[in-house]
Formats: structure tokens, C-alpha cells, sequence
């Protein structure tokens, strides 16, 4: 029914006895995340960084990044964000 992401409006006429009143809406239709990330290394020692490549596609995107377990990383970047292991 719907070909993707695009700009749909939704409408509607009621009619009574009194006359017909007619308004409408519209709405955006989003892609969905497709999540697509690499790390620069498989592993780190402290002090060093690890580069992530973010490769993700989709609307209005926003990152949240986090590590497991937390604490000693910090990053500097949200999109594709280097982490300082400290």
C-alpha cells in the first residue's frame, strides 16, 4: 500500500443535515534503521582508541553509544565516534 519513505496526508469529509466539513492531515512515512557498524581493531590496550565506522542508513537517525561493561571509555564523536580506553 505504501511504496516507502514519502509524505502521506489522511482525509476526511463528514456531512449532516447542516452541511459537509471537510479537513485533512498529513504525516511522514520514515525507513526504519538499518544498522551497519565496524570497529577499527578487534581490541585496544589503555590509552589507545578504537575508530567505529558507522555505515547506518535511515530517517532522523540519533545514537546513543554505550560499552559493557561501563566506565574508563569516553567518546568524542556521535555519529561514528573514536573511544579513548582509559
Amino acid at each position: 500500500m505504501y511504496n516507502g519513505a514519502n509524505t502521506y496526508t489522511v482525509s476526511v469529509t463528514v456531512t449532516n443535515g447542516c452541511g459537509t466539513a471537510t479537513d485533512q492531515e498529513s504525516f511522514d512515512l520514515l525507513d526504519g534503521p538499518d544498522l551497519d557498524i565496524a570497529l577499527s581493531d578487534d581490541f585496544a590496550c589503555i590509552g589507545e582508541q578504537l575508530s567505529v565506522t558507522n555505515n547506518s542508513a535511515g530517517d532522523q537517525l540519533s545514537y546513543q553509544w554505550t560499552v559493557s561493561p561501563a566506565g574508563g571509555v569516553t567518546f568524542d564523536n556521535a555519529t561514528s565516534p573514536r573511544l579513548r580506553l582509559q
